[in-house]
């Protein structure tokens, strides 16, 4: 299988309410990768990696002692596509 053969129908994301927020704006907690030290969202695009992501979730909701809660997102709709910008010839 090729990556032009996968097909994502739902993107799930752990979502957590800012307790700060006078609004409750709800946003994705993410962890620092400590290998390539970027910030990872806790989101996918299958329930394997969903399920991998679960003791850092657990973890963060008992650091923040808040709930965070596991959505699906399931409506797709391309809205554009980006084509390679072609490489000039010497």
């Amino acid at each position: 299988m090729t990556d032009s053969d996968i097909t994502i129908d739902a993107i799930y994301a752990w979502v957590v309410t800012d307790p700060t927020d006078e609004r409750g704006q709800e946003g994705i907690p993410a962890m620092l990768d400590m290998h390539s030290r970027f910030w990872l969202p806790m989101v996918g695009g299958d329930m394997a990696r969903i399920e991998s992501l679960r003791p850092q979730v657990q973890s963060l909701a008992d650091e923040m002692g808040q709930p965070i809660r596991l959505l699906k997102f399931s409506v797709r709709e391309e809205l554009e596509v980006l084509l390679p910008t072609p490489v000039a010839s010497t």
